[in-house]
């Protein structure tokens, strides 16, 4: 009997702990999503190809992750810096 609680308790704790790194990885989708719709759409528009204030397409993009990021930290051109809200 004991061996079974064991068991179950053990299962039960794998399932809890991947639960919620896949939450966590949702949240962090919604955040960013979040960021984009309030920083970036006034001149990129959701879809990423509004280009107000030569605002460059985001769907021909062959940046880099790294390149972005930067970018979005640091501003380049017309792009603001927003290290401060990431």
């Amino acid at each position: 009997m004991k061996i079974k609680i064991v068991f179950i308790f053990i299962v039960l704790l794998v399932f809890a702990c991947g639960g919620t790194k896949e939450l966590a990885m949702d949240d962090e989708l919604i955040l960013g999503k979040e960021k984009f719709k309030s920083f970036c759409s006034p001149c990129q528009g959701i879809n990423g190809k509004l280009n107000i204030n030569h605002a460059k397409d985001l769907t021909k993009s062959i940046s880099s992750l790294k390149s972005r990021i930067k970018t979005n930290t640091n501003g380049k051109g017309n792009d603001a810096s927003y290290e401060r809200y990431f």
